[in-house]
């Protein structure tokens, strides 16, 4: 790949990654914990989470060498990214929320993988979308009260609607998922975080600070119990539960889908885990 497709991928991530403010994605409860279906609790309904295979027609979202979804039948492109508390929207290490609000690096979460200001690549290996660092735990900020604005942890996302372009602020999004026949999502991972502090964020215009999240209604996080095969449909999607008077989710107008490693008070959150078999649904 010359250094040209190299740029272009990573301005498009940045500029996706470019949507969060301090105050994005906050965790509600103490520890990062909500209530039925969140770490510990059940799948957000009867069917949900791990299975031994899909139970709905698929379109698979193969991502190509270079970080980009291949053509596919529902009309979904875009490319991978990543942005953590530590970094800006540039991928800038040191600009972002944490160390702006006067944290020193060892208060911030890190991104081992992937490498922040590197384009978004499958393992060579072939284990699909890997992801590895430690979202951090949320200390006191100098107003005695805990950080979450600006410690909220890892995130790793790719866009639906963004076509390669060489415009630095490409469009991005949105997808209409009904329009294409798409009734939901599904995923295969292999490992969880510690205590399962895992969000699966569907960001739509206007809510890239705030997204709806697969069981946000209810759950302070995704009921991603283990690993194995997650499907969900849109009407699981809500929320997000810390957030007052949310809007409904509105699956017309998809920006991007992200898996969110969400900080906590209680200690740091490592994690190492790799995301296969990424399909929209349409059952």
């Amino acid at each position: 790949m010359g250094t040209s497709r190299a740029a272009l991928i990573a301005t498009i991530g940045l500029a996706a990654a470019g949507c969060f403010d301090p105050g994005a994605l906050m965790p509600s409860q103490p520890g990062g914990r909500g209530g039925p279906g969140g770490a510990g609790g059940a799948p957000s309904r009867p069917g949900a989470g791990a299975t031994s295979g899909s139970t709905g027609a698929r379109i698979p979202l193969v991502t190509n060498v270079d970080g980009w979804l291949e053509a596919n039948p529902a009309g979904a492109v875009g490319t991978w990214w990543s942005i953590n508390d530590y970094v800006d929207a540039a991928g800038t290490p040191g600009g972002g929320d944490c160390p702006a609000a006067g944290f020193p690096m060892s208060a911030c979460s890190t991104l081992t993988t992937p490498v922040p200001r590197t384009p978004f690549r499958p393992d060579p290996g072939g284990r699909g979308m890997c992801a590895s660092g430690t979202s951090a735990q949320v200390l006191m900020g100098s107003d005695g009260t805990p950080a979450w604005p600006v410690i909220w942890g890892n995130i790793i996302a790719f866009n639906l609607a963004t076509p390669p372009t060489r415009d630095p602020m490409p469009t991005n999004g949105p997808y209409d998922a009904p329009a294409h026949g798409i009734t939901g999502f599904a995923f295969d991972i292999d490992a969880v975080p510690d205590g399962g502090h895992l969000r699966v964020l569907f960001a739509t215009p206007g809510t890239e600070n705030h997204p709806a999240y697969w069981n946000g209604a209810s759950s302070d996080v995704s009921p991603i119990l283990g690993p194995g095969h997650y499907e969900m449909r849109w009407p699981e999607v809500g929320g997000p539960l810390w957030y007052a008077a949310p809007p409904p989710f509105d699956p017309t107008k998809i920006e991007w889908i992200a898996f969110h490693v969400v900080s906590t008070e209680v200690a740091p959150v490592p994690f190492d885990f790799c995301l296969k078999n990424l399909a929209l649904l349409t059952d």
